[in-house]
């Protein structure tokens, strides 16, 4: 998984520079994120355009608006 460097890093396992991007195996990244915390983030994958891989997910339009328009009426 790509991860981003967020400082400049140096140790037995290598330097990389601020804003470096490197190809990590998952327990390499948690060493490095175990010697100094927040040293690298997670890059997301994209696709060839530019955009995110599912754009079936919309933050615009809720799904289903369950909130309650006016109390209901007593009887």
């Amino acid at each position: 998984m790509p991860y981003r460097f967020t400082c400049d890093y140096s140790s037995s396992v290598g330097t990389w520079a601020a804003g470096e991007v490197a190809e990590l195996d998952d327990d390499t990244a948690a060493w490095l994120l175990r010697d100094v915390a927040g040293c690298i983030v997670a890059v997301e994958p994209q696709d060839d355009a530019g955009a995110p891989e599912d754009e079936s997910r919309s933050l615009d339009t809720p799904s289903h608006d369950r909130q309650l328009k006016r109390a209901p009426r007593k009887r």
